[in-house]
C-alpha cells in the first residue's frame, strides 16, 4: 500500500495531468486534433493486421432459430475474424474497460458494449461484432438483473462460431448451446442481438 504522501503526490500529478490535457483540448486547432487522432488510429490499424472473411447476413440471423434470441443485421454483408487468435491480438490493445471509470446509469455496461463494438468497426472494419442484450445470473441461478455485453462471430476451420464477451473484463467463452453461457461466475442469457 502506497504511503499517504506517495498517494497525495499521485493524485495532484494526476490532476495537473487532467488540467493539462483540458488546456491543450481548448487550445489546440480542432483540425490538428482530429488529425492526431486519426494519426493514433491508424498506427493501432497497423499492429494488429486480422484476417476477415464476409458471411451474408442470413448467416447471423440463424441465430434466431439456433439460440432462440431476436437478431436484427444493419448490413447485408458482415465482416468477421478468421481467427481467435487475431481477436486475442486486438483484445490485448483495445482499451475499453480502461477508457472511462464505471458509473451507475451513466457509463456502464451499454456503454462498454457499444464502445467495443464501434472500436472494432472504426479501427478494423469488423462490423460484425454483436451488441447482445441479455439477462445474468448467479452460477446457481439467482437473477442479477440485465446486461449489454457483446457476442462476437469468429469462422474457425470453415465454421461460425460464437463467443460471448464481456468488454468490462475483457474475458470471453464460446456462447453455449442451451444459450445460458458461464463466464467469469455469472450466467449469460442473450435475448436480442444487433449487428
Amino acid at each position: 500500500m502506497a504511503s499517504p504522501v506517495r498517494q497525495s503526490l499521485s493524485s495532484k500529478i494526476a490532476r495537473l495531468l487532467g488540467l493539462v490535457a483540458r488546456l491543450y483540448v481548448q487550445l489546440a486547432d480542432p483540425v490538428e486534433l482530429r488529425d492526431h487522432i486519426y494519426y493514433s488510429l491508424d498506427q493501432l490499424r497497423h499492429k494488429v493486421v486480422p484476417n476477415l472473411a464476409t458471411v451474408e447476413y442470413k448467416q447471423l440471423e440463424e441465430l434466431e432459430k439456433k439460440f432462440n434470441l431476436s437478431v436484427v443485421c444493419f448490413d447485408m454483408k458482415c465482416w468477421v475474424l478468421t481467427s481467435l487468435e487475431d481477436f486475442d491480438k486486438i483484445v490485448k490493445i483495445d482499451w475499453t474497460e480502461r477508457y472511462k471509470p464505471w458509473i451507475a446509469d451513466r457509463r456502464d455496461c451499454d456503454d462498454y458494449a457499444r464502445i467495443f463494438k464501434e472500436h472494432l468497426e472504426e479501427i478494423w472494419l469488423v462490423n460484425s461484432i454483436g451488441y447482445a442484450l441479455g439477462r445474468v445470473y448467479t452460477e446457481d441461478g439467482k437473477f442479477l438483473g440485465y446486461h449489454a455485453f457483446n457476442l462476437v462471430p469468429i469462422i474457425e476451420n470453415s465454421q461460425l462460431k460464437w463467443y460471448v464477451f464481456e468488454p468490462q473484463t475483457d474475458k470471453y467463452v464460446e456462447l453455449s448451446p442451451d444459450n445460458k453461457t458461464k463466464l467469469a461466475g455469472w450466467i449469460y442469457v442473450i435475448d436480442a442481438v444487433l449487428f
